[in-house]
């Protein structure tokens, strides 16, 4: 089975990461009632109920079914202080006091890209090594590391995707256009996916026949998506359009969800195959809006019922029923007094 992996939706590679995320954004007063948390490896968290909107809610409403499910999402926290270190934690039952910290031997790395997770529920985590990328493939639960695959063409890692044994890794280095592919178990590229059309790729999913799907910005000054069947060249353009660099995923019916910003909200595109018609659904996210900091990350759980999408201005997770795209609850997510920049990933199907 295919991974469900973070989604990128506002920012243009790790140093546009850093750029947009070195301010932050005002954010709107509320009457919602945050709980107050400590996290592991951060300051004290000086965050009050004010500070959100009176839509968010911190109590899961079916919190029963839901720690039932067993349904762990896997965050990854980006501190854009370079060299205070990243970190990659698990939620168990999706509650936010059972936060899991994984090591990362990367940890001092300011560049952490999208995240993905396997049917294993194996994570893998893309992460800047000096003048190269690696990614670390950890065992569940955040356990030791298993594998570590090397792409010495950047530093800049972007995203990241897994179809069984086979390993997509985009970079931003350099604005390259082609997709890393570590086939079979690899630990180094065996090939690559790329296209006349790409100046720059941003994010990277795979839908269960092992269909390659990128967003990327073309030469001609838009942002697409273009299909790579079955993993392989050549690929096909499709004619949906992005307003920045938008994020990707896709269901289990094959569904395709593009995260563009609409005009006051993100919202989330969903497009049957073969991806040539209008969307099916809009999903419209709460939170900030696409000129702020956030949403920024969004991925599928609990057998596909459930979209998390990371806030990077409110420093939560957003849940939302799917695909009715239902808004249900929020919690926080790790504090810093710098701003921090969320990925998500799970294996959605338990």
């Amino acid at each position: 089975m295919r991974s469900q992996k973070v989604a990128i939706l506002a920012l243009s590679g790790a140093a546009a990461l850093l750029a947009a995320c070195s301010g932050g954004s005002q954010l709107s007063p509320g009457t919602a009632s945050a709980p107050q948390q400590s996290e592991a490896g951060v300051s004290s968290d000086p965050r009050k109920p004010a500070q959100y909107p009176s839509w968010m809610r911190f109590v899961d409403p079916d919190v029963k079914k839901q720690k039932k499910a067993g349904f762990e999402p896997y965050v990854a926290t980006m501190n854009t202080n370079e060299g205070s270190g990243s970190f990659v934690a698990q939620y168990a039952n999706h509650d936010p006091t059972g936060q899991q910290v994984c090591a990362l031997p990367g940890a001092d790395s300011q560049y952490i890209g999208g995240i993905g997770v396997d049917s294993s529920d194996n994570l893998y985590v893309p992460q800047s090594v000096s003048s190269y990328t690696q990614v670390y493939e950890y065992a569940a639960h955040c356990g030791g590391v298993l594998n570590t695959y090397t792409y010495n063409g950047g530093n800049q890692p972007q995203d990241v995707a897994v179809f069984g044994k086979t390993v997509y890794l985009i970079d931003a280095s350099y604005r390259d256009p082609e997709v890393q592919v570590f086939a079979n178990g690899a630990t180094s590229p065996t090939s690559t996916l790329s296209d006349p059309s790409i100046y720059q790729t941003f994010a990277v999913a795979v839908d269960s026949s092992g269909d390659v799907f990128v967003s990327y910005y073309s030469t001609s000054g838009s942002y697409s998506v273009i299909e790579f069947p079955g993993g392989a060249m050549p690929g096909t353009i499709l004619p949906m359009t992005g307003s920045g660099p938008d994020g990707i995923l896709v269901d289990k019916s094959n569904d395709l969800l593009y995260i563009v910003g609409g005009t006051n909200n993100w919202q989330v595109e969903v497009f049957a195959p073969p991806y040539t018609g209008s969307p099916t659904e809009t999903i419209n996210l709460k939170g900030s809006s696409p000129n702020q900091n956030g949403p920024e990350y969004c991925a599928l759980g609990q057998n596909y019922t459930l979209l998390d999408c990371g806030d990077s201005a409110y420093k939560t997770l957003d849940i939302y029923k799917y695909p009715s795209g239902t808004y249900t609850y929020s919690f926080l997510l790790p504090y810093s007094g710098y701003s921090l920049t969320y990925s998500v990933a799970n294996d959605p199907a338990p």
